[in-house]
């Protein structure tokens, strides 16, 4: 076309249509490299979130015929149900998880946010962090059964609550300067709460209603004296609590002040752990320890024994890589498979109906 004529016509409308393709192409090209960008995985799933709301999940009514612990000829203990994915790998590092009434909580200090992956809907929500925050770093998340959500943001050295119906942002709930870095959080009922403040080595009985706290344990000490950068909690059947003790490599139980060791340690006796993580209990009270070192999940009966262990090393059916937190409901395991980007999801065999 000669310069300085103006096109019109058909020639018109294959330039504006040549126009728009190479820009849609770019704009494809561009989130691409967006959802590539860890910190920019937040906005990604904000975007594409609202377009693509279904959450990839398995069936969980069952029942299952995934690979079983222990493997064939024994008999099942443990099966693998499937994974929980986000539509366009929407988590980047999940970390920890959380599960009531049908509803699993993630928590993503990778993308910055926290998620709620309505089971029963088969949908998913991105939780944004309060307004005002430059940065979020979600590192635990908790359930009420009224379906409120509560978040602690190690970065930010708060506890936050989303209540349900509330919109996607959450609102602080506690504050307190004698936090360093917290990191988890385990739901004793509806009301209380233990808050683990790694950084501090000390563990906190939070009250949810009043927003107040206190501390409970011995603090920094040795193993059967204190904890060296608690990870998780986990309340047992007798009303103590497991704690994930994190650099002295070993579970151990608190109860009215006093700690004493019940699984792990180096030359201590018993299967050791590397880097215990992730805590819960089953409804039989057997004691699920996630062990980021050897990337499976150990289990523990009443007495310490070691009962079983499910798991292990890969990007496969039931494999783990780098996991985190845990939690279960009923007869269902969920495993926050943290650099496999999903939560892994595996049946109690003796627990289903």
């Amino acid at each position: 076309m000669l310069a300085g004529l103006v096109p019109y016509g058909p020639a018109k409308s294959r330039i504006v249509a040549a126009r728009k393709s190479a820009y849609l192409t770019g704009f494809r090209r561009l989130l691409k490299v967006l959802s590539r960008t860890s910190c920019l995985t937040a906005l990604s799933a904000l975007w594409l979130g609202a377009c693509h709301p279904r959450l990839v999940m398995p069936d969980l009514q069952g029942p299952f015929e995934g690979r079983q612990w222990p493997e064939e000829p024994d008999e099942a203990h443990v099966r693998h149900v499937g994974s929980l994915v986000l539509p366009h790998q929407s988590l980047a590092r999940p970390i920890a998880v959380a599960c009531a009434e049908g509803r699993v909580a993630v928590a993503d200090p990778l993308a910055g946010a926290a998620f709620v992956l309505d089971l029963d809907r088969k949908r998913w929500r991105l939780v944004r962090p309060p307004r005002g925050a430059e940065r979020s770093t979600p590192t635990g998340v908790g359930l009420l059964s009224d379906g409120t959500l509560l978040i602690v943001d190690a970065q930010r050295r708060e506890l936050q609550s989303l209540p349900p119906k509330k919109g996607r942002r959450a609102i602080p709930l506690l504050q307190d300067s004698e936090l360093v870095r917290p990191t988890a959080i385990e739901m004793l009922n509806d009301s209380e709460a233990v808050l683990v403040d790694t950084g501090g080595h000390q563990l906190y009985l939070v009250n949810i209603a009043e927003g107040s706290m206190q501390s409970i344990g011995p603090g920094r000490g040795l193993v059967g004296e204190g904890f060296n950068f608690p990870v998780d909690a986990a309340p047992s059947e007798d009303g103590s609590l497991y704690v994930s003790d994190g650099l002295n490599a070993v579970i151990q139980r608190l109860s009215n002040d006093s700690v004493s060791l019940v699984a792990g340690g180096v030359g201590l006796g018993g299967p050791a752990l590397i880097r215990p993580k992730g805590l819960a209990v089953d409804t039989a009270g057997r004691l699920h320890v996630v062990d980021a070192g050897m990337q499976h999940v150990q289990v523990y009966g009443a007495d310490g024994s070691l009962a079983g262990r499910y798991g292990g090393p890969g990007p496969g059916e039931g494999s783990l890589a780098l996991p985190a937190g845990i939690c279960i409901e009923s007869n269902l395991v969920y495993v926050a498979d943290s650099l496999n980007r999903r939560v892994q999801v595996y049946s109690l065999v003796d627990l289903e109906d």
